[in-house]
Parts: C-alpha cells; structure tokens; sequence
C-alpha cells in the first residue's frame, strides 16, 4: 500500500467512526442531563488536558517514535468512547472527554510528521498541499455520511452513536501497526529536550510560524460552533433536521479540501489566503444572530464550515513546510500546546458566562456573535501584520 494511501486510510477510518457522534454529540450530553454551561465545562476539560499532554507526547513521538505515538492515540480514543458510551452524567462524561484528549495530544503533531516526512522519503515533498487538501476533502465525505447515519442511530438510542467510533478506530489502529512503518520518522533523530529546544527557537526566530501561532489560538473561538449548531438547528427546524442540516454542513468542508487540493494559489499566497479565510469564518459566525430567516442562517453556517475547512490544510502545509523533520512533530505539538489556550479559554468562558442562563437559541446567537466579533476584529489586525515575502517558500521566516 502507497504511504498517501495509508495516510488517507489511517485519518479516514476514525474520522469516519467518530462522525457518527458529531451531529448527535451534544444532544447526547444534553440527554445525559448536562445544561450549556455544563457542555462547556466538558469540552474545557478536554482543551485543557490537550493543552498540559502536546509537549511531552510531541517530544516523544521526535525522539521515540512517531508510530508508536499514532498508536498510543487511537488506543485511548477507544478507550474514551468505551467510557462515553456508559456515562452518566457531567462528571463521567468530563472523564471520557479527558481520555480523548490525551488520545488526542499523542495524534497531534505525530500525524502530519510522519506523512511529511514519508513524502520527502519518496520525494513526494511538492504533493503536500495535495495531500492535506485531499485528506479534507475525503474525511468531510466520510463525515458526511458518518454523520446522517448518526442521526438515524441516536434517533434508535442515543448510546448507539459509539460503538461506530470504536470500529473506526480499530482500523485505524490495525493500519498502524501493519501498514505504517518507518517512513515517516525523522531524518535524524535527536534527544525530546533538544526537539524542544529548536522548536522553541525557530517559533521565536521565525515572523510567519510566530503569526500562525496567533491565528491558531484564535480559532478556539470556532468552539462556540462546534458545541451548538446542533442545538441551533433544532430548535429552528425540529430534531430530524440533523440529517440534511449535517450534509450541507460538513458538504462544505468536502468542498474546502477540493478547493485546497485543486489550487495551487492558495498555498503560494498562503498568509493571504488564511488571513481571509479566518475573516469571513468569523464574519459569518456573527451574523447570524442578525439574521431572520432559516435560509440565511443556513447559508451563514456553511460560509463557517467552508471556510473553516480552508484554513486547516492550508494551515498545516504552510506550517510543514518550515520545521526540519529532525523536530517536526514536536513543533507541532509546541504550536498546538500554546493554541490550546485559546481552545481552553473559550469553554471557560461559555462555561462562566452561560452559568444560570436558559437553554434557549438567543443565548447561542448571542454567544456566536461575541465569538465572531472577535475573530473578525483580530483577523483584520493580523491582515497587516502578515508575512508578505510569500515567494520565498518555504524559506520563508
């Protein structure tokens, strides 16, 4: 099997289980008897356990093993949906959230290494772009179909939502152990604290690494979305609306990953592009409080996604392509640890802020609209501050 093969693989077989949850997620908390607030705390709890877990899993997977740590991370997302299928309530559920996130500290960074990585063992390096955007494209598709399926499992019992997951995963962790193998790994190994060391030295060296860094921790504003589309949606247009609500959705970052994958423009004036991209995904997200009609609030909620899945691939190749392999995924994990402040910040504040409030719609689009604010105003800072020697990639510092 090619490695892009067992790349795409290996992403879309949990992707794909984990999908059956999304649409359905937290109306499953919500039926666990959580309020909002209580969502947030969840989903703070896992930001958080991110957040103190990506430097040491980062720095082991550069100075041990990249697969062992892929490995590591679809073992304990079995783990966590085993717990989140017999949860109870807000206490049981934070646990399984915070196993995940674990789970999801070891994937993260050790990922996109090892296929980097791989590609210039092949010298495939010129297919990254293609390969991020590919994966997008291909994991909003299985998404898309992991999650109508979702609906029509939690529609049975809402504990039915799991069990896909965990044969995702199982999947996956069969490609790790038989099909990825050391293509991946460093260049040159070195020690997990030097790793460090020249992870902390290119982000304080490099303009654009240092300005990504910003953009990233912003985007834990797009958590506000994540948790309550789907409370949105129904409240507007009933609980069977989730299974067209979640392929138009998740539809468009398919065709954000085409878009990613298909034009080579948009990774040579990358900083441009991202920039834009973390605009309008703000922009829309606040719009729709002042929006009227369904119509509107649907086409709004697609720009985020379509957007939004812009962002991520062509973040993650504009980030590759300026971090040596020898600390790649340890860069990665450094990025992701400082990001994970805003991802932590943001559940704390929904959390504090949301406190004794009522479970109604007008709280969501007031929250969006605080949270795309936000994002809107930043990205026009950070629109004058970007990098501007685009050409020079991946020299670019």
């Amino acid at each position: 099997m090619s490695i892009t093969k067992t790349y795409y693989l290996f992403v879309l077989s949990k992707d794909f289980g984990l999908a059956f949850t999304f649409a359905s997620f937290v109306p499953y908390l919500l039926w666990l008897g959580l309020s909002y607030s209580e969502v947030a705390f969840v989903n703070m709890v896992f930001a958080g356990v991110v957040f103190l877990g990506e430097l040491p899993t980062g720095m082991f997977a550069d100075g041990k093993s990249r697969v062992w740590s892929l490995r590591a991370g679809v073992w304990l997302w079995i783990i966590g949906s085993i717990f989140y299928a017999c949860a109870r309530g807000v206490w049981t559920a934070a646990l399984a959230d915070g196993i995940f996130a674990v789970g999801n500290a070891f994937l993260s960074g050790a990922r996109q290494a090892w296929i980097t990585d791989a590609l210039k063992k092949h010298g495939r390096e010129k297919e990254l772009r293609h390969v991020f955007g590919t994966t997008a494209m291909l994991s909003g598709i299985a998404c898309v179909i992991g999650g109508f399926l979702g609906v029509f499992l939690s529609s049975v019992h809402m504990r039915l939502i799991w069990p896909p997951l965990i044969v995702g995963c199982l999947v996956s962790l069969y490609i790790a152990y038989y099909h990825m193998k050391d293509d991946g790994e460093p260049q040159e190994r070195i020690s997990q604290w030097q790793a460090l060391k020249c992870s902390v030295n290119l982000l304080r060296q490099s303009h654009a690494l240092s300005w990504i860094l910003i953009i990233l921790v912003v985007t834990g504003g797009f958590m506000t979305f994540n948790h309550y589309w789907s409370p949105l949606s129904e409240s507007i247009w009933g609980r069977s609306s989730l299974a067209w609500v979640w392929p138009l959705l998740y539809g468009s970052t398919a065709l954000a990953g085409y878009l990613v994958r298909r034009h080579e423009h948009l990774e040579r004036y990358g900083s441009t592009w991202i920039v834009t991209a973390l605009f309008l995904a703000g922009g829309s997200l606040a719009l729709v409080r002042f929006l009227p009609l369904p119509f509107w609030i649907m086409g709004m909620m697609m720009m985020h996604e379509l957007t939004r899945g812009i962002l991520g691939p062509l973040i993650d190749t504009y980030v590759q392509k300026r971090v040596e392999s020898s600390y790649r995924a340890t860069f990665g994990s450094l990025q992701s640890f400082i990001a994970h402040f805003g991802f932590t910040l943001t559940p704390a504040f929904v959390w504090l802020s949301l406190d004794g409030k009522p479970n109604t719609p007008d709280t969501i689009t007031w929250l969006w609209f605080i949270a795309g604010g936000f994002i809107v105003i930043t990205a026009m800072i950070l629109w004058v501050f970007r990098p501007k020697k685009e050409s020079s990639i991946p020299e670019e510092s």
